[in-house]
C-alpha cells in the first residue's frame, strides 16, 4: 500500500504512517521494520500510547522515524518517553499535555533534547504554539469538515449556516427561519509554509478520494517552502 502511494504521488509528497495504537509489540516491530526502506516521514503511534517499553524496542531496531505524543497526560509523561528514547519526533496534543503553559514546557523539552516537535489537531491554537517552539515541525490539520466542502454544488446557491437568509426572505409567507448549509470556499485543502514548520492537513474519506485531493494540492503553485505530506 505504501509503494502503490508513492508511485502514484511520486517523491514530491511526503508519506506518513500512523498506526493509531492497533499493534501488540511483536506485530508492530515486524510491520515497523518491513517499512525499513520505504523512506516515511515517520511512523506514528505503532503499539499502545503508555508502552513506552515496547515503543522504545521498535524505534532502537528501525530506520524510519517514531512519532508519539498526542496522548502524553501533561509534559512529565514527555519528559519520561524522552529519557527512555521512546520515539525519535513528539507531537503533545495541546489539550492532552496541560494547554498553553503545557505546550510551552514541552516545546521545552524538545529544544533540549534536539527533537522535532509538531502539533496534534487544534490547529488555531497550535499554529501559534509552534511559533514558539525552537524545533516546530509538522501543524496538523484535521479536515472533519471536508467531506462536506468536496460536494458538488453551486458556490453562488448557498450560504453561511450562522448569517444565510431565513426561508421568509426566499419563500414570502413562511414564518421561520431555517439555516443552510455553508460551501466553503476559502482556503482548504491548501498547503501552507508557516513561520517555519510544515502544514499536515490530514482528510477523512476514502483513500481514493484523498489521493486525489493530494495529488490536485501537489499540482497547484504555491509559494517556496510548501511541503505536503499523505498520512494513513
Amino acid at each position: 500500500m505504501v509503494r502503490a502511494a508513492r508511485r502514484r504521488l511520486g517523491d514530491g509528497v511526503d508519506l506518513m504512517i500512523d498506526y493509531n495504537q492497533c499493534l501488540d509489540p511483536v506485530e508492530a516491530l515486524r510491520g515497523c521494520k518491513a517499512l525499513d526502506d520505504e523512506g516515511l516521514e515517520w511512523i506514528k503511534e505503532p503499539v499502545a500510547a503508555d508502552n513506552f517499553a515496547g515503543c522504545a524496542r521498535i524505534a532502537a531496531a528501525v530506520k524510519n522515524p517514531i512519532q508519539i505524543g498526542e496522548n502524553f497526560q501533561g509534559p512529565q509523561e514527555m519528559l519520561l518517553a524522552i529519557r527512555e528514547q521512546v520515539m525519535d519526533l513528539a507531537m503533545p496534543d495541546a489539550q492532552l499535555i496541560h494547554g498553553v503553559t503545557g505546550v510551552l514546557d514541552a516545546s521545552a523539552l524538545a529544544a533540549s533534547a534536539g527533537m522535532p516537535m509538531s502539533s496534534h489537531m487544534l490547529v488555531e491554537a497550535s499554529a501559534h504554539l509552534l511559533c514558539a517552539t525552537p524545533t516546530a515541525h509538522w501543524l496538523e490539520d484535521m479536515d472533519v469538515a471536508g467531506l462536506l466542502q468536496r460536494q458538488e454544488a453551486a458556490v453562488a446557491e448557498l450560504v453561511a449556516l450562522v448569517r444565510g437568509p431565513r426561508v421568509h426572505d426566499r419563500h414570502p409567507g413562511a414564518r421561520h427561519s431555517r439555516p443552510v448549509v455553508h460551501h466553503g470556499a476559502g482556503t482548504h485543502g491548501k498547503a501552507h509554509h508557516i513561520g517555519g514548520f510544515h502544514l499536515l492537513h490530514i482528510g477523512l474519506g476514502h483513500a481514493e478520494a484523498q489521493i486525489l485531493e493530494i495529488e490536485r494540492l501537489a499540482g497547484r503553485k504555491h509559494g517556496g517552502g510548501v511541503r505536503l505530506a499523505a498520512s494513513g
